[in-house]
């Protein structure tokens, strides 16, 4: 069993991952080093944390595709169609044209 500690989050997230490896899953995505992402954008680390563990709360195996994502545009702005501006989020994050975006955007 697995105790989510106080101290560091991040042993927690890592005893977990352990446990996912050792189980035939989905096709999940490896997160992104914190190091990298606090070295190109202007996230501390905390925030950086904080944003990893919600996108994975949303999107357990790492990946969003359009459709998930206006969704969650839908839900952030109930009072409008969001989806026209979610897709054109969404398609300047996917430069790769694959259909999906993983936590980690190289360009924007």
């Amino acid at each position: 069993m697995v105790i989510k500690t106080p101290e560091d989050p991040f042993v927690y997230y890592h005893l977990v991952e352990e446990e996912l490896d050792t189980q035939p899953a989905l096709e999940r995505q490896r997160p992104p080093s914190i190091d990298y992402v606090f070295e190109v954008t202007n996230f501390s680390r905390r925030e950086i944390q904080r944003l990893y563990r919600a996108f994975k709360e949303l999107w357990p195996n790492g990946t969003v595709v359009l459709e998930q994502f206006q969704a969650l545009y839908a839900s952030i702005f109930p009072k409008g169609n969001a989806n026209d501006y979610a897709e054109l989020v969404f398609r300047n994050m996917d430069q790769a044209r694959i259909g999906s975006v993983t936590f980690l955007v190289t360009s924007i």
